[in-house]
């Protein structure tokens, strides 16, 4: 008797059993089905080059597991950029949270040259196309390379300090770039990134070369735009046009010096809106060739004009214009030269000059003179 109702009991503990998991099966399924499981996507990254992510929507929260990694959101809100501060670090994981309300879960390691330089991330795997290839370039310790850019220029970055960048002064669309003056033989090979106003990335891997092939270049057509002033209305192509109507135009004034079969003479002052046109001529009547290395222009007063002219603020020229027959770095012996410099329209103070001095690169041709504040009025109008 005992033993049946042991087993009865065993049955009624059993059929309680099933009961209850025959309850709580469909609640754990449904369960799971409430959990969302989010793709990770693998990413190289390494502490000589930044790795850019640019996402549908803007980022709103950032997070990532260790201090190894360094990850900075850019002038761009849909854009981030991660690298590492060390090499072979532990493996991690990097959360990037957008106001779409996407979760992106990247799983970070290292590689000194990651196989991607700059993403758009699109879904919950890096896609071929979704990767911008970087450019090739070449950079110097010795030489500045510039690159100009179809739109203004809002972010800019190197990955490490084998290379240096910066916006070419008063444009928004150059940036100049070169090596590290240091030990070329410590150069590591290294990115640089450039991400414009329309949100494009440009991605570049360099590597160093004494003496580039290339200095100065354009992507994507930039060509086309030439280089977008900040300071001024106007831009390159409509500078290159003024220039040749400049040059055209001849000689009307008589304001320079003559020294050493050397003459160098401003030959008109032109203004077009807010812009300073200054047309020069110089002639060699000798029988050396005249590199030229650089022309300086700077405003001081006309007494103690030595003493003054070592403190005088110089004003560099937003733009050069250089006929094609002229491009040269050098007026050759008994030829001529002609140019035309432009500068931010500006007036000259009371009791002072402007003065405008020319340098011969390995030589002691200087030559240098003024002008005054009446001849800057006189600047005839550029229709």
């Amino acid at each position: 008797m005992a033993n049946v109702r042991k087993s009865y009991l065993r049955r009624e503990v059993l059929l309680g059993c099933i009961f209850i998991i025959s309850i709580l099966l469909p609640m754990v399924a449904r369960g799971e089905q409430r959990i969302k499981r989010f793709d990770v996507i693998d990413l190289e990254v390494s502490d000589v080059k930044w790795v850019y992510l640019k996402f549908k929507s803007d980022i709103s929260n950032i997070d990532h597991g260790t201090d190894d990694i360094e990850i900075q959101r850019t002038n761009i809100p849909s854009i981030a950029k991660v690298r590492s501060f060390m090499p072979f670090f532990n493996e991690t994981h990097a959360t990037f949270i957008t106001k779409d309300g996407a979760v992106h879960t990247f799983h970070l390691h290292y590689k000194i040259s990651p196989s991607v330089s700059a993403v758009c991330i699109e879904g919950g795997a890096i896609e071929p196309k979704d990767i911008i290839a970087p450019m090739q370039i070449e950079l110097s310790d010795e030489r500045t390379s510039h690159i100009t850019f179809p739109k203004k220029v809002l972010e800019l970055s190197v990955g490490c300090d084998s290379a240096i960048v910066d916006h070419v002064p008063n444009t928004d669309n150059m940036v100049m770039a070169k090596c590290y003056p240091y030990d070329t033989t410590l150069f590591k090979a290294t990115s640089l990134t450039v991400v414009t106003e329309d949100k494009q990335i440009y991605a570049f891997d360099v590597t160093y070369k004494s003496n580039p092939s290339i200095l100065n270049f354009s992507v994507d057509e930039a060509d086309k735009v030439g280089a977008l002033f900040s300071a001024i209305s106007v831009n390159e192509t409509d500078m290159n046009r003024l220039g040749e109507e400049v040059l055209a135009k001849g000689a009307l004034l008589n304001r320079g010096v003559v020294d050493g079969k050397m003459l160098f003479a401003l030959q008109s002052i032109y203004i077009k809106g807010d812009v300073v046109m200054f047309h020069f001529a110089i002639s060699n009547q000798s029988q050396i060739d005249y590199d030229i290395d650089f022309v300086k222009c700077y405003i001081t007063n006309r007494k103690n004009m030595k003493k003054q002219a070592l403190q005088a603020e110089e004003i560099p020229p937003l733009y050069e214009y250089v006929p094609a027959s002229h491009r040269l770095s050098f007026v050759p012996a008994l030829g001529s030269y002609h140019f035309v410099l432009f500068y931010k329209r500006f007036t000259i103070p009371d009791k002072h000059n402007l003065f405008f001095e020319l340098f011969e690169k390995n030589g002691g041709r200087h030559l240098q003179f003024s002008v005054t504040n009446r001849d800057l009025l006189g600047a005839k109008v550029l229709k």
